[in-house]
């Protein structure tokens, strides 16, 4: 592989911005290409291609932990305030904070980004280096350029799930979507409302449609999937780096669980929230059980207050049809309606990565300079996540370790000799295809890279876990 190329970064998301930072540090030459016309990703509403972010959208994010380049620890500034004069949102970022912050250290890094080019397919060659395959979604004109490397960064939450409900014509209310701010441009004072869907984005919609005055919001999910209280979040976020001290793993976990179950109890909701669908036991403790394609939500707290006061309602089941003025579940219930939105997921875009295999979660083809991050975003089969669980020790806490990544990545390139001899070092996860590889093994991924011990590696993670630690610290 030759230095001499510059590295290619596609999608200028906050994850294309925060390798883009990293690599600029180290004097990596790069070029960063997005399909589309602005920076943000699925967070920019004015994204056509893929902004699927509503403006209430902020359940799984927090100026420290999803920040570009560190920006909330590292400048201090005054943007990252907490904004605590709505209650509805509580101490999580906005996606108009998240936007705000992903330009503002665009601009003052004077990261250069080309605009409409999408990246079709790549290729490795024998001596490193990269063809890439990339359309010009103007002119709609192919051209083949060589990169020393390549890194996806645009995720693979782009493609919003279509699902028609039966009889869907029938219904003579609204039917929207629950992204792109479709359901929030409708009016909701004194209606009844049906979300179908139980991940973050029918929580975010539960909470807009309270706060635009719906009386009742009914919510239907064929499962149960974890969701925690903001205290939980953030208590798990400031132990982030518990394998550090392996005794304090299971505390830790007694902690949150307890943590969630005394608040789930406190509203009536412990059914919902802290049902077996959701908890078990492993070797005596407890465990968190994920269903495919269910990460969990971590900000439940304006919805279970919902719960409590009779605003809000969960349905176990799926929907079998609707009718003129009604929503009718598998189980024969019926339910009134006005407004139905359909918070239903994401399909799994994977795009040119597609067919290539992941060797420690992020390496294409188990190349240091061909790398991804979707798995971030991916749970693709039913797994247990807890203390005894070997590498997950440190929950799914919408986590995002990417800037500890990107600079391991930065070393390796530089380095290309220990990369060799991490790929040798033990590890839990194993060699998937890219539609296979899921979250848990992140943490899999991060925990190699700390015992792996390099010097270079191991400082930036103690480094990044102390500021984060403190600042969790100050906010709990």
């Amino acid at each position: 592989m030759t230095m001499q190329l510059a590295q290619l970064i596609v999608g200028a998301g906050v994850n294309g911005i925060n390798t883009a930072v990293v690599f600029q540090e180290n004097g990596i030459p790069f070029e960063v290409f997005e399909r589309s016309g602005v920076i943000g990703g699925v967070w920019n509403r004015e994204n056509t291609t893929c902004g699927s972010a509503n403006a209430g959208s902020n359940v799984q994010s927090d100026p420290i932990m999803y920040s570009p380049a560190g920006w909330y620890l590292e400048e201090g500034n005054k943007n990252a305030a907490i904004d605590t004069s709505d209650p509805f949102r509580g101490i999580h970022q906005s996606v108009d904070m998240v936007i705000m912050n992903t330009c503002e250290i665009q601009e003052k890094c004077n990261i250069p980004i080309h605009f409409y080019r999408e990246v079709i397919s790549f290729e490795r060659h024998d001596d490193g280096t990269v063809a890439v395959v990339w359309m010009d979604q103007q002119s709609k004109k192919q051209h083949v350029d060589k990169f020393a490397g390549i890194h996806f960064r645009t995720g693979r939450l782009n493609s919003v799930s279509k699902v028609v409900l039966p009889n869907e014509s029938d219904f003579s209310g609204s039917v929207v979507d629950g992204c792109y701010g479709q359901a929030e441009k409708l009016d909701y004072k004194d209606k009844t409302v049906v979300i179908i869907g139980w991940g973050a984005f029918a929580v975010e919609n539960a909470t807009m449609a309270l706060q635009k005055g719906a009386t009742k919001v009914h919510m239907v999910a064929r499962n149960k999937k974890p969701h925690w209280f903001d205290y939980a979040t953030f208590t798990a976020r400031k132990f982030y780096f518990a394998e550090l001290d392996p005794n304090w793993v299971p505390t830790v976990w007694e902690d949150i669980f307890d943590i969630n179950e005394r608040a789930a109890k406190a509203c009536g909701v412990q059914d919902v929230l802290y049902s077996p669908d959701v908890h078990t036991k492993v070797d005596g403790k407890r465990h968190l059980f994920l269903h495919r394609g269910g990460l969990p939500s971590m900000s439940i707290d304006p919805v279970a207050l919902g719960m409590h006061y009779g605003l809000i309602e969960f349905h176990q089941g799926s929907v079998s049809g609707l009718t003129t003025d009604s929503v009718v579940l598998s189980s024969g219930t019926v339910l009134k309606a006005d407004v139905v939105i359909k918070s239903t997921g994401f399909n799994i875009n994977l795009g040119p990565i597609d067919g290539h295999y992941m060797i420690d979660t992020i390496f294409v083809d188990g190349h240091a300079n061909v790398t991804s991050y979707h798995a971030i975003d991916g749970c693709e089969e039913d797994v247990f996540v807890g203390p005894s669980i070997p590498g997950t020790s440190t929950l799914l806490v919408s986590a995002y370790p990417l800037r500890d990544f990107d600079r391991a990545v930065v070393y390796f390139l530089i380095t290309p000799q220990k990369f060799q001899e991490f790929k040798g070092f033990p590890t839990f996860t194993k060699v998937k295809k890219a539609e296979a590889v899921q979250f848990v093994s992140v943490m899999h991924t991060f925990n190699k890279l700390f015992a792996f011990g390099d010097e270079n590696i191991v400082s930036n993670f103690v480094e990044s876990m102390t500021k984060k630690r403190e600042e969790y610290e100050k906010m709990l």
